[in-house]
């Protein structure tokens, strides 16, 4: 199975109720995630594919638990796509 690392996550706190900031953190988070991928086609759809999903669901345990955890994204698209694409570590 592909594992690749998830280096950068984040988003920006208020990112629900500011849509500029919002944008700014989805292209972000879809930019680290393409480049975790290192130009793996498969990688990439993966990222087409899960990422507006996995995204909601990480500004929303963000929103919930008060700080931005980059394992909710990596686990989200691992789990929707059933592989073990992502995996996140702390620098």
């Amino acid at each position: 199975m592909p594992r690749l690392l998830l280096l950068v996550l984040l988003c920006l706190s208020g990112c629900a109720e500011a849509p500029d900031r919002r944008q700014e953190a989805m292209a972000t988070v879809r930019h680290n995630l393409e480049k975790a991928c290192r130009g793996r086609t498969a990688c990439l759809q993966v990222v087409e594919t899960h990422f507006h999903g996995c995204f909601e669901e990480y500004v929303a345990a963000t929103e919930r638990d008060g700080h931005a955890d980059p394992r909710v994204m990596a686990d989200c698209m691992n789990r929707r796509s059933g592989q073990e694409w992502f995996q996140w570590r702390q620098k």
